[in-house]
């Protein structure tokens, strides 16, 4: 009976010369090298084992107490790491653009913006504004070149205030209100007040009366209205450049308007109403130029229905 094979030693056989016989690893100088990554300076010493428990591979769980805290990036942070194992009753802050507040939300302007109602007053609003319409910049370039609004106040009423335009084509008189409401009042009170200066003024130049002195001081309100959505109403009354013609339609929707603020600090509006020859929907725009309106307008009742009927007497004779 044969011999039976000896057993096939495991891992990777030896090399072996030309000859069949195995070769001979040369044997090394110094110390034994050791498995694993070298050091990258071998002259310095090696690192101490680390003392606690072992730390496992990967990312530590959230509830491993062993594993190192993140450094606090908030003030609430801050707050939940000095106290371990304490629990506040703030929310922890959430990531992402807060929510609007409700308020924030409901302060919507008709004119797209959004900003408190009561941010600009009444009063803000006067001085002088350099305006441009694009319907007179069209069709009469030449009159489109002085167009201006002044705006003041007015001794008659504190309702609301006053001032005088000049649009190419047409000018004349507007009385502004912080609402249609209060524009209607004012309306009203301006085209009776002038009817009794004028008789006042007559009874006067009769009995040979002086003004005082201190006429035209104009009084300031106790307090001034505010502007909601910085929306501006207006009635115009005016006459045409070219041949003349009142206009005092008052009251009607064709001779109502009303600006819009860009901003609380008046500086500049768009406009929108109707006038002859320009539309009902006539747009226009103003730039303040001055805070301070030298010229007072032209009385309200300057554009009377008295006056218009006048008017039309004149031109045709």
């Amino acid at each position: 009976m044969a011999d039976a094979p000896l057993p096939k030693k495991r891992g990777r056989p030896p090399k072996l010369d030309a000859t069949g016989t195995p070769l001979k690893k040369p044997v090394s100088e110094g110390p034994p090298r050791k498995r694993g990554r070298p050091r990258k300076d071998p002259s310095a010493p090696p690192k101490p084992a680390p003392s606690g428990p072992k730390r496992g591979r990967g990312r530590p769980r959230k509830d491993d107490s062993t594993a190192p805290s993140k450094r606090a990036r908030l003030s609430t942070d801050v707050a939940a790491t000095a106290s371990t194992g304490a629990t506040t009753s703030t929310p922890s802050k959430k990531r992402g653009r807060p929510k609007k507040s409700t308020g924030e939300a409901s302060a919507k302007a008709v004119n797209g913006m959004a900003e408190g109602s009561s941010g600009l007053l009444l009063d803000k609003i006067i001085g002088i504004y350099s305006l441009e319409c694009k319907e007179v910049e069209d069709n009469w370039p030449n009159d489109a070149e002085e167009m201006e609004l002044t705006i003041t106040r007015t001794s008659e009423s504190p309702l609301g205030l006053i001032g005088g335009f000049n649009l190419g084509i047409i000018e004349g008189t507007m009385l502004f209100a912080a609402d249609k409401p209060t524009l209607d009042k004012f309306r009203a009170v301006m085209s009776k007040s002038g009817v009794l200066a004028a008789t006042q003024n007559d009874d006067n130049e009769a009995q040979g009366d002086g003004t005082s002195e201190d006429a035209g001081d104009v009084p300031h309100a106790s307090k001034s209205a505010s502007v909601n959505d910085r929306r501006v109403y207006f009635s115009w009354r005016g006459r045409s450049t070219s041949e003349g013609q009142i206009y005092t339609e008052e009251g009607s929707s064709s001779q109502d308007g009303y600006i819009d603020f860009t901003s609380n600090d008046a500086v500049s509006f768009n406009g929108v109403a109707g006038f002859p020859a320009l539309g009902n929907r006539c747009k226009f725009n103003g730039t303040k130029i001055d805070n301070d309106a030298a010229d007072a307008p032209q009385p309200w009742t300057t554009f009377s229905r008295k006056a218009a009927e006048q008017s039309a007497v004149n031109r045709w004779r």
